[in-house]
C-alpha cells in the first residue's frame, strides 16, 4: 500500500527534504508510516526535522 496520497503536495514535501539536507537534519514522520499503533502518511503536515539523534531515539513511535 502506498503511503503517498493522490492529494500529498509532492512540491512541499520536496522542499522539507532540501530544508533538511541544507540544515545538517533528518526528516521525521511525526505519526509512522508502520507504527505499532498508527500509520502515517507520507504527506507535508506529517513531516518533520530532528537532528539525527533525536530521530534515532524516537524510533518508530508515535507519542501524542
Amino acid at each position: 500500500m502506498s503511503r503517498v496520497p493522490l492529494w500529498a503536495d509532492l512540491s512541499a514535501i520536496r522542499k522539507i527534504y532540501e530544508s533538511a539536507q541544507k540544515q545538517g537534519l533528518t526528516v521525521d514522520h511525526i505519526i509512522p508510516l508502520r507504527g505499532e499503533l498508527v500509520c502515517g502518511l507520507h504527506v507535508e503536515n506529517n513531516l518533520q526535522l530532528l537532528d539525527r539523534d533525536d530521530n534515532i531515539a524516537k524510533g518508530n513511535k508515535y507519542v501524542p
